[in-house]
């Protein structure tokens, strides 16, 4: 039988890198696996010039309405659209947020590279993956050009810092050159608009979410 192919798509593969594949679920607070998502999600969208942010308090706004070839994107868009007034991207995190983790395994249930297994303790759904090895090659794409030093491609850029932001980093950058920070602040800042804007609205959703949860 034939391995389905990874999607390539930055919400998908933060999923697995954030999932616990033995567990069926991630290892983080629900919320803060909402937040990172959301943030993907909009970057799928930012990826393909569909949105712009800009200014203070960083306004989302719809700049290429042409429907995404991924039904997920075209639902998220689809939302965006249906708003008439102009809310910022921190407004955007916080109403895809709940909806997120669950939006995107059932996109990769779609493409078959997940399966859904029972609720554990009222927490919602588990999902394991397909091929355990297929979904852990986002991490090791990304671990191992670092490891090389080589240079991340711009989703890449996206999933690191995200993943990053979610309190990930031991598990993604161990072993990582010790100038492995600055390359990444450096690569966020070459990074076209509207993405080091977004990127920045998420950490600091996330940033306060995980402040939280230690009050």
């Amino acid at each position: 039988m034939t391995q389905p192919a990874s999607t390539g798509l930055l919400a998908d593969d933060l999923f697995f890198v954030v999932h616990d594949s033995a567990a069926g679920r991630p290892g983080l607070h629900p919320r803060t696996v909402g937040f990172g998502l959301a943030g993907a999600l909009l970057g799928e969208l930012a990826l393909d010039r569909r949105i712009s942010v800009e200014g203070d308090p960083a306004p989302l706004r719809v700049v290429d309405r042409t429907p995404p070839s991924d039904a997920l994107a075209h639902t998220v868009l689809d939302q965006l659209l249906r708003e008439s007034a102009v809310h910022p991207v921190r407004d955007w995190l916080s109403f895809l947020a709940p909806i997120a983790m669950d939006e995107v395994a059932e996109r990769l249930r779609r493409a078959g590279l997940v399966t859904r297994g029972q609720p554990w303790r009222r927490r919602g759904s588990r999902w394991a993956p397909a091929d355990s090895n297929l979904a852990a090659m986002p991490a090791t794409r990304v671990r191992n050009r670092l490891l090389r030093n080589a240079a991340l491609a711009v989703p890449d850029v996206l999933l690191v810092r995200l993943a990053l932001a979610m309190g990930l980093g031991p598990d993604l950058l161990w072993d990582a050159p010790a100038h492995t920070g600055a390359y990444l602040n450096l690569a966020v800042s070459t990074l076209p608009a509207p993405l080091p804007e977004l990127i920045k609205q998420t950490e600091a959703v996330i940033g306060n979410t995980v402040a939280s949860h230690r009050v």
